[in-house]
């Protein structure tokens, strides 16, 4: 998935950023940031760029990606 971030809760941070070898974002921060709250981490990236991808077999039985965006992610935060 190539992941460059992941966003934990503070008991779990340490182990996620291990087993990702990624910084993971903290999300008890995202809600005390003096600069704008949860869609601040966002500034500067294209909303409809990926923030992650699930996997479901939907009604077909087949595995498949969905892409959640960045503008969504930062929508379900807020």
């Amino acid at each position: 998935a190539q992941l460059c971030a992941v966003i934990a809760d503070t008991a779990t941070q340490a182990r996620v950023r291990a087993a990702f070898d990624c910084p993971a974002l903290r999300i008890e921060d995202m809600f005390d940031t003096p600069s704008g709250g949860p869609s601040a981490l966002f500034r500067g990236t294209d909303p409809s760029h990926a923030a992650y991808v699930i996997y479901t077999s939907g009604t077909t039985g087949r595995p498949k990606g969905v892409v959640i965006e960045r503008g969504m992610l930062a929508h379900m935060i807020a």
